[in-house]
């Protein structure tokens, strides 16, 4: 089992920071290299993204301020891949598509921050003609046994609709399965990539120590009684 602390530092905060923070991590991370097995002209590639960003002024905090609200609904994500579909990210091919991605989506931030308004098709229409021969010539060279194993699916909702009551409980969820699910692919491969992944039992107590004494009573209490 692993065990990841997502970096909220300032330095990662934005579009390109996110890509620079993940290639050091993929660096640094055997095990996340094989998982993820990115060719090397892909995060090459997205180094390329960031770096252009940044020599473009490209600044864009992720964070937007808002007035303060109660919380309804509680935002989820969750993708789900067959190794056979997986595979298709071993490719050097693939770099362009994940690159247009991250770069639309600093152009999509900027236009926010600036109030300008920037279609949010604008994302699938440079995508799609960037990906489909990407798809067809992977697809194509499988063969019929892998090609029927082939299954990805990304939902994006809400597994508990609620203010920690049940006034608003329910479940809401939207399902993106096939090829389309790819859209979602490259966000979950960077939240991942940001994290500080823990190696062993001792480094996770030194980061959370356990509660001795009274804090351990009265956490044991506080547990009960919510």
């Amino acid at each position: 089992m692993k065990v990841g602390l997502y970096n909220s530092d300032v330095s990662v905060r934005n579009i390109a920071g996110k890509i620079q923070a993940l290639g050091r991590n993929l660096a640094e991370t055997g095990w996340l290299r094989e998982l993820y097995s990115l060719h090397p002209a892909v995060v090459e590639g997205l180094g390329v993204v960031a770096q252009s960003l940044i020599a473009g002024g490209f600044d864009r905090d992720s964070s937007v301020d808002h007035e303060l609200t109660l919380a309804k609904l509680h935002l989820k994500g969750n993708y789900f891949a067959t190794a056979e579909a997986w595979g298709i990210l071993s490719r050097p091919d693939i770099a362009p598509v994940m690159a247009a991605y991250f770069r639309e989506i600093a152009a999509q931030n900027e236009a926010l921050v600036a109030g300008e308004p920037r279609r949010i098709e604008l994302l699938t229409e440079i995508l799609l003609p960037l990906a489909h021969p990407v798809i067809e010539d992977y697809v194509s060279g499988l063969s019929e046994a892998d090609s029927a194993r082939v299954a990805l699916f990304l939902t994006i909702g809400s597994h508990n609709q609620n203010t920690r009551s049940l006034v608003l409980d329910g479940e809401v969820a939207f399902v993106v399965a096939g090829w389309s699910a790819l859209v979602g692919l490259a966000d979950f491969i960077v939240i991942a990539g940001l994290c500080r992944w823990i190696e062993d039992v001792a480094e996770l107590e030194e980061l959370f120590p356990r509660y001795e004494g009274l804090q351990r009573r009265i956490s044991r209490w506080i547990k009960i009684a919510v």
